[in-house]
């Protein structure tokens, strides 16, 4: 599910509606923490201190 149609035919590489859907919540529950990880990250930090 997170191949675009073309890439997965490329491949060969096929996925169930169930298999698609725990994929989906799976990235969809782990989204939020990256985000929180990252964003007070070394870049935003360097902008901060450089008064951007």
């Amino acid at each position: 599910d997170l191949l675009p149609i073309w890439a997965s035919e490329m491949l060969d590489v096929t996925q169930g509606p169930v298999q698609r859907r725990l994929i989906r919540l799976g990235v969809n529950n782990t989204a939020p923490i990256l985000r929180w990880a990252v964003r007070d990250g070394s870049a935003q930090r360097a902008k901060r201190r450089m008064g951007m």
